[in-house]
Formats: structure tokens, sequence, C-alpha cells
């Protein structure tokens, strides 16, 4: 399914936000997104099949990083990831979560063909502030102007999450992604997201209630997303998930 034009989105997608998310896994959240367990938190996926899966999504993400354009950002150019990442091994980044009148969010899928779905996010520039940068990646990603959204919140500090050593791709000193989340109003139609630009990383996108990617992130990303969305949440008034004890 090609996401052009008005969308024909799935009646499953299409659900209008709950006073509360089902109830989901309680999820550990530390402030760099450790890749050890506890119990009664998710654990680690550890299967040849999920570290295969990822595995290929990683390859595939590493292919289009090197075929992307230069001559975008401040001054024409985009310095490489490795040109701003901190003393810890952290990528400064931006997550844009772009909701709907119905308080749905667009999550979008990867190219590649692993069916692995997230939030628009994207690096920050050296010389870039966060605003800038969410702006440009915006345009990139998703195909929409800085005049087709309106911020109504952004978290307070960095929300840290480590990728695991597989699948960073030779960047050197790079442990993870540091970031700032964003919550967006889309003031355009549907029409006007298009993911499939030159520099886009996505091949799909479709409507998601509020909470929904919480349970269906890749694993790694799961407690920083949590961070993230109950953070952005009071914006949209909205409960926080419930636990299971």
């Amino acid at each position: 399914m090609r996401a052009k034009g008005p969308r024909s989105t799935p009646l499953a997608y299409i659900s209008s936000v709950p006073d509360a998310a089902p109830s989901l896994p309680r999820i550990a959240a530390t402030d760099d997104n450790s890749l050890s367990h506890t119990p009664g938190t998710v654990p680690v996926p550890g299967s040849p099949l999920v570290r295969g899966k990822l595995r290929g999504v990683a390859r595939e993400d590493a292919k289009r990083k090197d075929k992307r354009p230069q001559g975008r950002g401040r001054g024409g150019q985009r310095p490489g990831p490795a040109a701003n990442i901190d003393d810890r091994g952290f990528r400064p980044n931006v997550a844009m979560v772009i909701h709907n009148p119905l308080g749905q969010v667009l999550w979008a899928r990867r190219k590649g063909g692993h069916d692995a779905w997230q939030f628009p996010q994207g690096g920050i520039a050296p010389g870039e502030t966060d605003e800038q940068a969410l702006y440009r990646e915006l345009r990139e990603e998703v195909g929409l102007a800085q005049d087709a959204v309106r911020i109504l919140a952004r978290s307070e500090g960095w929300l840290r999450y480590r990728v695991p050593p597989e699948f960073r791709r030779g960047r050197g000193e790079f442990t993870g992604q540091k970031q700032r989340w964003f919550l967006l109003r889309l003031l355009a139609d549907d029409g006007a997201v298009n993911v499939h630009g030159q520099a886009a990383e996505f091949d799909d996108w479709r409507w998601v209630s509020y909470w929904y990617p919480l349970g269906n992130v890749v694993w790694f990303k799961r407690s920083v997303y949590r961070r993230g969305l109950l953070a952005l949440a009071p914006a949209l008034r909205l409960d926080k998930p419930a636990e299971t004890s």
C-alpha cells in the first residue's frame, strides 16, 4: 500500500484516541535505555529471527545514508553523523509525533521490506538548533513544509536510547541517540504527507492511536518511546497508558 494523495486508511487503524491505552507490559525506563532487563519488565528478544530481521533493517538504513544527497542544511552542507556525537557517544536527534484532529499519530514504515515502523526522526547537524533540524527533517522524511504543522509541545532535556552494538554500522564512538521529542499538529490535509521524496527513509504511512507505537516499535526504542509519549501526552489531555502488575 502506498501513501499517495488522500489516504484510504484501513479501518483497523482508524480509531479515536481512547481515554487510556490498553494494558501494556511494564517497560524498564532509564536515562540511557539500558539494554539489561529486570523481572517484570519486557526482556530483550534474542531469537535469531528477530535479530536477523533487525540486522536487515540496519543494513538497508546504512545503504540509504550513503546515497542521501549532500548540500542540505545550514550553509548548503550537511556534516556526517559522526561530526556531532557527544563524549558519551550519543548523537543529538529530533523525534516528531505528528497528530491529526482525531488525536491519531503518523506512523511510518521504513524502507527495506522488513515491516519496521516508527515515528519520523533525524539527526541535528552541528550549528543547527533543534527546531531547524525539526523542520528540515520534516520536509525530507514526510514532505511537510514548516507552515503545514504547529508545535504544541516538546520534551524537556534529552531522552536517550542505546543502539545495540550489532546495529551500529561502524560509527566509531557512536552509542545511541539523545532526542528532543516534538508534538506537532498537522494543519494541512493528509494529501500533503509524502514519504516518497528523494531523501525519504519510508515507503508507507498510516494513522494510529496515540499509545499504539509503544507495543509496536523495535524493542530497543520502547523505553524512549514510552518516556517521549508520556512527556507529550498532557498537551493532548491523554491519560497515561495502563500498567500491568
